[in-house]
Formats: structure tokens, sequence, C-alpha cells
């Protein structure tokens, strides 16, 4: 407890703190629970938190637990907003005020059960949890070696780099540790570490270790701490909402789509997301509808950005694009009598659509759910994209590489399968909409920590370079202290 009493001051010392009271008229902050506060506190360290965060924030213990189930339950980064919370008074949990919860699990001794219950259930948490721990385990022992820098390590080279690299990865766990030492010699056993190495940081498995391969063996044990920690906190944003029903998450920084049910894998998509210049956002809905034959009407952006100074150059472009052109009153207009160097982004006074078909850029099949963004999940006739291993390509919206096989379990019909689907679609060119009986939750997220199926531990780029924001609200110290955070 003497942490706790140091930081909250010499009222608790002199016995003043105690004078919060419960329901039951008992003193709500004995001794006991201010010790047990004090424990609880610093194992939020096991979490990825800080502890200073919570034993600074005031000099009331009710407040400082507020704060903390604040932060196990909703992150201490709000994710919209890109800052920490510190205020959390106004939330609500299981439509109660969260500081009438927290009095109330106080005054019924249940202060340690009240922030378990913070955490999310899902066993994504508790697996980050575990390699939180087992990085700084590695840290203890010392720093990863630094395999230095040289040409392209190929199999069945011999180089004087070749125990350094041996060593690093038997630290990571990549290399048993009692696989024979071969001096210089880059043999089988040390290819397949190797190799084990790239897939889970999602590089080219082929066992070189060229300039990205080296670059992903020296990033530092505090870098990667500081990457699971960053993720630790995406994931009490949003692990929450997965429950025991069917989910679609779609994994931004992975490109990939993962159908859930019963929190189970039951459907893995490869996606194509949005490029750097336009990323895809990150957000929870519920699909509600699917489209088949959609037509696709060209967002402001696009036609801003992308379409109007091509039309100023070529007044032709769109034909070669397949756009027919409307008025605000969706009635058609000649092309060949409109003046493109007229309009600015902003000023433009028509509408731009693409009419449904095969080479459509929706493909034959969209996804609809509500959302301020304009993003859609969509089919898409750009399917050789598929095969790169980055693959941020669209506007914003995620193309799907199996689109029908999402649908075929959104619907849940027996009688709508897949191939099912394909053929209603390729039947007409007219489009048709099939409202969801259930809609379906989707969370939009952006993971660069993630285990395989295999329970493998995956590191993934940071495309967008989002992690360093979410770390510096992760790292900010409450208002009025310097940060001392490493």
């Amino acid at each position: 407890m003497a942490g706790l009493r140091r930081f909250l001051g010499s009222a608790c010392l002199t016995g003043l703190c105690l004078l919060s009271f419960g329901a039951s008229g008992a003193p709500a902050w004995t001794p006991e629970r201010l010790a047990e506060l004090d424990r609880l506190i610093a194992a939020s360290h096991e979490d990825g938190l800080e502890p200073g965060d919570y034993a600074t924030v005031s000099r009331s213990p009710q407040a400082a637990l507020e704060l903390l189930y604040c932060h196990l339950r909703f992150g201490k980064v709000d994710l919209a907003l890109g800052e920490a919370r510190w205020n959390c008074s106004g939330l609500e949990v299981d439509g109660e005020r969260l500081p009438d919860k927290v009095a109330r699990a106080v005054d019924e001794g249940r202060i340690e059960a009240l922030l378990t219950a913070a955490r999310p259930t899902h066993w994504m948490y508790a697996h980050g949890r575990d390699w939180l721990a087992r990085h700084r385990d590695w840290q203890a022992e010392g720093p990863w070696p630094v395999v230095g820098a040289g040409i392209t390590l190929e199999p069945g080279a011999v180089d004087e780099r070749v125990p350094i690299l041996r060593e690093r990865l038997r630290r990571s766990g990549d290399l048993a540790r009692d696989i024979l030492d071969a001096g210089n010699f880059y043999g089988p056993a040390l290819v397949s570490a190797v190799r084990r190495f790239q897939a889970r940081h999602r590089l080219e498995v082929d066992g070189r270790v060229g300039r990205a391969t080296l670059a992903e063996l020296n990033v530092s044990l505090p870098a990667r701490i500081r990457q699971l920690r960053i993720n630790l906190d995406r994931a009490r944003n949003l692990l929450h909402e997965i429950r025991d029903e069917d989910v679609v998450v779609v994994d931004i920084a992975g490109f990939e789509l993962r159908y859930l049910r019963d929190r189970e894998r039951i459907l893995t998509s490869r996606v194509q997301v949005g490029r750097t210049y336009r990323q895809t956002p990150e957000f929870i809905s519920r699909i509600t509808e699917i489209i088949l034959n959609p037509s696709w009407t060209v967002p402001p952006t696009i036609l801003a950005e992308d379409i109007l100074p091509q039309l100023r150059r070529d007044p032709t472009h769109l034909q070669s694009l397949g756009l027919e052109v409307l008025d605000l009153q969706g009635r058609p207009v000649d092309q060949a009598a409109i003046d493109w160097s007229r309009y600015r982004g902003d000023q433009v006074p028509y509408v731009l659509r693409q009419p449904p078909g095969p080479g459509n850029a929706l493909g034959r099949i969209k996804f609809v759910f509500p959302n301020p963004y304009l993003v859609f999940l969509h089919q898409t006739p750009a399917t050789a994209l598929f095969e790169r291993d980055r693959r941020t390509f669209s506007s914003g919206c995620i193309r799907v590489e199996w689109p029908f096989e999402l649908a075929a379990r959104l619907l849940g019909d027996p009688g709508q399968d897949a191939a099912s689907l394909l053929a209603l679609a390729e039947a007409s060119e007219g489009t048709q909409s099939i409202r969801l009986k259930r809609p379906v939750r989707l969370i939009l997220a952006y993971w660069t920590v993630d285990e395989d199926p295999g329970g493998v531990l995956v590191f993934k780029p940071d495309v967008y370079g989002r992690d360093e924001g979410v770390w510096r609200a992760l790292s900010a110290p409450p208002p009025g202290k310097t940060s001392g955070v490493p």
C-alpha cells in the first residue's frame, strides 16, 4: 500500500482518505481495500498500461479506480479521437453510470472482480498479455543481437554474421535452442528458422536474409513491446464487440476478412484496402443489405481528385471508364456538351455513375452497412491484385476475394449458397437488393500484432503509420505530469 499512499499523500496517512462511506455506512476505503487497489494498480503493468497514471491522477482512490476500470474496459486511447481518456465519468456500462458501478463494487468488496470483468474475455486479449510478458522476460535477459548489414545471405552461404543470426532467432523462439551450432554455415535448420520468422512478419518467405528481413530482425525488443502494448489497447477498444454471435472482422493491416461464429473463423478471405492516401477507416457497424449487380456512383473525393483532372485534359476519358453523366435530378446529360474545365471538385453540378455489369468497379456484389465514409465491402474486377502481399489499392472501400461465399454465410440460407448467388447475379444485369433478416456486426480494425490460426505470433507492417499516434496517446502522462514512460 506504500506506493498508493505515497501518491495519495499525507491525508491517507492521517486517516482522512477513509472518510468515503459506502451504502452500508461502513468506510468504503478501508486499509485493506487501499492495499488491494495498490496491488491492482501495480498489476495494470501486465495489461500494457502505466500504473503511474492511476496513482497520480487524483488524491481520491475512487477516482483512481474509476480511471483504471475505464482504461481496461474501453482502452486508454480513444481511437476515434486519437487521444488519451482522462475523464470517464460520463461513460455508461451496462446501463449504469461508471462512477456508480465502481462505487457499488467498492462497497461490496468486489474491486478485483470489477477489474477482471472490465478486460475483454476474447482469447486474443489473454494471449496478447502472455506475449507481452514473454517479451519482457526476454528483455530482462538483455537486448537482442543485432545482425550486421551486408550482402543478401543466401541458403548454403558461409558468412561471419551467421552465428549472430542464429542467436537472434534462438532468443525470439524461431530457432530451437537444441539445434546444433554449424559455425558460419547458413544451413537448412537455420534457413527453416528464417522462413518461419519471415512468415510471421509478413515478409516474402524465401529463406534469404536481404534488406527487408534484416530490418525486421533488427527491430529492438523495446519496439516490439511497444507494438504489443499498442495493440492490447486497440483490443480493449474493440474486442468487447466480438461476442458469441456472427461477426465480420476486416483486419485492415493484415489485408484479411474473417467471418466469426462463436468466436471461431468459418471463412477467411483476402481483401484489398485503401491506398496510403485514401486510407480505409476503422469503425463498427452492421451489415444490413446485399446488392447484386450494383451501379457505382463516383464519390466526391474520387471525382475531384482523380477523374476531374483527367477530364480537363481529355473530355472523352469518361467513355473509357464506362461512366454516364446525370444531372442532379438523375436525368442523362450529353457528355459532349460539357466543358469540364469550368468546374472544380466541389462545384460539379453532375453525378457520374457506372452502370451494373461485370466490369463495374464494385463487381457483381456489394455489402451495405451504415457509415459516414461512403465505404462498402464489394467484389472487384481487379482480381490479380489479391496475389500481392501488400494490398493497398482501393480508394477506401474493401475489395473482397470471396464475396459470394461471404454473402452465403450472411444470409444463412441453405438454398442460397455462393454458386446460386453468383448465378442469380449473372442471370440479369438488373440491380437486386437482399435485406438481411438479421444484420451482422462488422468491425473494421487495424491490428499490427496478431496470431495466426496455429497460435503463432504475427507482426504486420504498419502500412498506414497509425501505431505512432496511438503510442503517443497511450504513453501520454496524466495532465500536469511529465512523461517518464519507457
